[in-house]
């Protein structure tokens, strides 16, 4: 009160015991020789809930995204990566440091990027694409790719970039060509 004004969340207990949280102002005023505190509090309990179980669910998909044994990708209309997981940085041979924010065609090399821009014309169309080819890559060198992108769609139904799932099947493809 000696600046004049506080605010901040506060925890307390309601009458019926359950715990709540209250964002409260409080403003020190001067009316004549008498000092006066304006106090206004509003009970933000849900939002903190709301807020908590956000973060709980975020976390959750994070982990998930990140344990994925597939290479995961999320990229953007600009051909940069917006996401990519361990996964999928082990296919591309590049550290996952260096995979997000950068341009596709940085990352996998200008050979590879070529051999899939027609795959990333037709999602950034809207279509679903699933392909299954042997792309380079500057850093890891040619893999076999079994692949599917999905359109990332925007509340208003624009497509603004796409999530991808790429499963590197090289070793796989090459077990069944020993076999035969």
């Amino acid at each position: 009160l000696n600046r004049g004004r506080w605010a901040g969340e506060l925890q307390h207990m309601k009458r019926e015991g359950e715990p709540a949280i209250v964002e409260s102002r409080w403003q020190l005023m001067r009316v004549g020789s008498q000092s006066l505190v304006l106090e206004t509090n509003r009970d933000i309990t849900r939002r903190k809930q709301a807020e908590s179980a956000l973060a709980a669910r975020t976390d959750e998909l994070h982990q998930t995204f990140n344990a994925a044994a597939t290479g995961l990708t999320r990229c953007g209309r600009n051909l940069q990566y917006i996401a990519a997981n361990p996964a999928y940085a082990e296919i591309a041979g590049v550290p996952l440091q260096q995979i997000v924010g950068r341009p596709i065609v940085d990352v996998m090399g200008s050979k590879g990027f070529e051999e899939i821009q027609p795959y990333i014309e037709r999602v950034l169309a809207g279509e679903p694409v699933e392909y299954e080819r042997s792309v380079p890559f500057s850093s890891s060198g040619r893999r076999l790719l079994h692949v599917a992108y999905a359109p990332w769609r925007e509340a208003d139904g624009s497509v603004s970039g796409w999530i991808g799932s790429i499963t590197d099947v090289t070793a796989r493809h090459e077990a069944e060509e020993k076999l035969k």
